[in-house]
């Protein structure tokens, strides 16, 4: 009977084949010989960090451009710039390329960024005309380049040949 009890145990309690090269890397590990490996989300994290960094830094410079107020009703921000919000006129997540190019950029105040009667968020075609009246040059740029994207992409996309 105890040989039996030998074969049940030896047969569900096997040491998996891996076993000394997990129990190496463990040992490894735990005496700081070697690096973690790093996932995928750890690498997703760090990528999301660093385009927070250059988006903060883009940001800071709009506002600076501005002179640290208020594009619209030329309001002052509190000393620590709390109030004051920069905004893509041509959005960020269409046109990858304008993310971080300071004439796409608008230093806006809470109430006129997100509430007032200008608001990009509100009313795109008021923003719009005010950027033309205010801006024409960087009017201009971004109508260009976006006339050029549109272009590009209307090509490439819905007249090329399809094979069935």
């Amino acid at each position: 009977m105890v040989k039996k009890v030998r074969k049940h145990y030896s047969k569900y309690f096997r040491r998996p084949r891996n076993w000394a090269k997990k129990r190496y890397e463990k040992y490894l590990l735990d005496h700081n010989l070697l690096a973690p490996p790093k996932s995928k989300k750890i690498l997703k994290k760090e990528a999301r960090t660093q385009k927070t960094k250059a988006d903060k830094i883009w940001a800071d410079l709009v506002k600076e451009k501005a002179g640290w107020c208020c594009e619209i009703c030329g309001r002052d921000c509190d000393d620590n710039h709390k109030g004051l919000n920069a905004h893509h006129i041509l959005p960020k997540e269409r046109y990858h390329e304008m993310r971080h190019v300071l004439k796409n950029g608008v230093s806006l105040c809470y109430r006129c960024h997100k509430t007032d009667f200008l608001s990009p968020h509100l009313d795109a075609i008021s923003f719009a005309n005010w950027l033309k009246e205010t801006k024409p040059e960087e009017y201009e740029y971004l109508l260009n380049y976006s006339i050029k994207f549109s272009a590009t992409r209307a090509t490439s996309e819905d007249f090329s040949p399809s094979v069935v």
